[in-house]
């Protein structure tokens, strides 16, 4: 079962800290934010944590949330192939949402990119740049492919193509730079310096290609016994976190090494990181990942389920399945 959640990305202006990294968000498709985690001492979780659901907004349809650093963002699809979807900013601080913009419609749910350099659409082969203030159209771009996963980083936006794909674009105008032909089922890609790495559906791994030239440098495996498709990944720390739906691998940033894999509760949906860990989203609600132990806290239950996610360095703001977005506070 394809997922029907995007996912969107902001990276941090100063670059990957140990403790910055990127933050993988909506259903397979990578999201980047600029976080100032806390994360405890001793491998315990911190202090506080975002358990309270403290503003909800009510938006139906299927959300996809991002965060550019000062508004929350969703892109909203209302199903079918004919219905125009609707952009909401929502303020982080009071959870009141902007007056909706419309957005082209789409045959699946939107992918959202939300950064410093804008934000950025994805409507069944179309890539779009929008206009924050009043949802203008600011550039385009037709793809060979559906888009499956893309994340935008340092004016480039790198996005899987069905197809076996990895298009590098310039955020400005959309214009393809660079072209790799990957094979197999390409989707969820994240950025850091000197390396981008893409999960395959097909054959189960991760891959990881220099950013400069386009070349793959290594593959790995990271198929687990009865877990899903590799849907989701992000850096945080120094390891690489993959979400296979049942699990999460998590990876050492060095030789891409497998180091543990942290069995979820429930069937899965979405994962982030930031706000103090890598959080994971499913059945069960919404839970923190201790990115130092491994050990999966106790879930916050949400009557809605919960999908697609974002952090925002002090909150988790969540999207369930009755098509609100909640934040979470401590």
């Amino acid at each position: 079962m394809r997922r029907a959640l995007a996912v969107v990305a902001m990276l941090t202006a100063a670059g990957c800290g140990s403790q910055n990294g990127l933050h993988l968000e909506n259903g397979g498709h990578t999201v980047a934010v600029a976080t100032t985690p806390v994360v405890s001492s001793g491998g315990g979780p911190p202090a506080k944590q975002p358990r309270r659901v403290t503003a909800q907004v009510s938006l139906g349809g299927v959300p996809t949330v991002a965060w550019d650093g000062s508004t929350v963002w969703a892109a909203v699809w209302p199903g079918g192939s004919q219905a125009l979807g609707s952009l909401i900013g929502i303020d982080p601080a009071t959870g009141r949402a902007r007056p909706p913009l419309p957005l082209p419609p789409s045959t699946k749910p939107y992918l959202l990119a939300a950064t410093g350099d804008g934000l950025f659409v994805a409507t069944g082969r179309r890539l779009l740049r929008i206009d924050p203030a009043d949802g203008r159209t600011i550039a385009a771009a037709t793809l060979g492919g559906a888009p499956r996963g893309m994340v935008e980083t340092r004016g480039s936006l790198w996005v899987t193509v069905e197809g076996g794909v990895l298009l590098r674009l310039d955020s400005a105008q959309l214009r393809v730079q660079g072209s790799t032909a990957l094979g197999g089922e390409p989707d969820a890609v994240t950025v850091v310096p000197g390396s981008v790495y893409v999960t395959d559906d097909r054959d189960r791994t991760l891959q990881r290609i220099d950013p400069g030239s386009g070349r793959l440098q290594s593959t790995v495996s990271i198929a687990g016994e009865s877990a899903g498709d590799p849907t989701v990944a992000t850096v945080y720390g120094d390891s690489i976190w993959v979400f296979e739906g049942s699990s999460v691998v998590r990876l050492a940033r060095r030789g891409e090494l497998v180091l543990d894999r942290i069995t979820l509760p429930a069937a899965g949906a979405s994962m982030a990181a930031g706000t103090g860990g890598v959080w994971v989203t499913g059945r069960f609600g919404v839970a923190r990942i201790d990115p130092g132990s491994g050990r999966l806290d106790t879930p916050v239950r949400l009557p809605g389920g919960a999908a697609a996610l974002a952090t925002t360095g002090d909150a988790v703001w969540v999207a369930d399945n009755h098509g609100d977005v909640l934040r979470l506070s401590p």
